[in-house]
């Protein structure tokens, strides 16, 4: 387990939510040379601590919607399980794919404009499987908040991300969708380099990439960390609720907002009324924070389910054009 000095968890905090900033502006910040911050940055890069960097988008802003499925797996050997994520990572409107350690084998997110466009994508996908897929449950995530991972910084920086803006639709153009694919693959990118593959000049890519934030299309840009080397795991929370009003979930979220090793809240339609992330050392962390929490909203909180995310085997946030 890697341990993590005061300035390393500084740096880190710069680049969560805001991973573009450049070396110099991070080094001012955290109080260290240009030089420094760089070496930190590459020697957290080559300790595998930071995985890479990704712009945060809603894309609900462009008319996506956002389709998760859980599935559980029937008469499978490690094999056949290997060769079915392998056909699941190579699927085009794959956007998450996760193998989970519970009562779920594996969960994946589609893309898709609408129910039907989901409908196809899933059945081309999963249909071949039908008889090793003991289970399968749809959920459609409504909005997304994505919070600071304060429990690596020591901070109580209560800033968040939110997806699910469906009522401010704007048009993305192809040179727009094309810069965003850029950005994808490494959002510290320099622009220069951005504007040479566009054929655009930097002034023109910083123009396009500002308005893409001033949308909201672009909510921010993330630091990938590998938490399993920090000694975290990553729990998946699905609450069952009763008498859930706008208010008690508005409570909720602000809740979870306050606890530091809370990451993510999505508010969905389907297995549960209510789901959250939390990077915790162990599940006996989980059981009491579970234990408080329902404690804290009784005649809320009825149930829940815990699984655990085990390993990550594909990003991409970006559905083609």
């Amino acid at each position: 387990m890697v341990v993590l000095s005061k300035k390393d968890k500084r740096l880190l905090h710069e680049l969560d939510f805001g991973a573009r900033q450049s070396a110099a502006q991070i080094a001012k910040k955290i109080g260290v040379s240009k030089a420094v911050a760089n070496y930190r940055i590459k020697r957290l890069e080559e300790e595998g601590i930071i995985k890479g960097y990704y712009p945060v988008l809603d894309l609900a802003k462009i008319g996506y919607a956002f389709f998760r499925v859980l599935l559980r797996f029937q008469n499978l050997s490690p094999e056949k399980e290997e060769e079915i994520i392998e056909h699941i990572r190579k699927h085009p409107s794959l956007a998450w794919l996760a193998t989970l350690e519970g009562g779920w084998d594996v969960v994946l997110v589609l893309w898709a404009k609408n129910t039907y466009e989901f409908k196809k994508d899933c059945d081309r996908l999963l249909g071949g499987l039908a008889h090793h897929i003991r289970e399968k449950y749809v959920t459609v995530a409504t909005k997304i908040h994505h919070f600071k991972r304060n429990y690596l910084y020591d901070t109580k920086d209560y800033d968040n991300l939110v997806f699910g803006d469906y009522e401010h639709r704007k048009q993305l153009d192809s040179i727009d969708y094309d810069l965003l694919l850029e950005i994808f693959k490494n959002a510290r990118v320099p622009l220069v380099q951005v504007a040479h593959k566009l054929g655009m000049t930097a002034n023109a890519v910083s123009y396009r990439l500002k308005n893409l934030e001033k949308e909201g299309i672009i909510l921010g840009y993330r630091a990938s960390i590998d938490v399993k080397k920090l000694g975290y795991q990553s729990f998946k929370v699905f609450l069952y609720t009763e008498n859930l009003t706008e208010q008690n979930k508005a409570s909720l979220i602000e809740y979870l907002q306050l606890y530091p090793n809370a990451v993510y809240v999505t508010e969905a339609i389907g297995k549960s009324d209510f789901e959250f992330e939390v990077h915790l050392e162990n599940n006996t962390e989980l059981y009491q924070f579970m234990k408080n929490m329902r404690s804290e909203f009784q005649g809320i909180i009825a149930d829940y389910e815990i699984i655990l995310t085990y390993e990550e085997h594909q990003i991409n946030y970006l559905p083609a054009l």
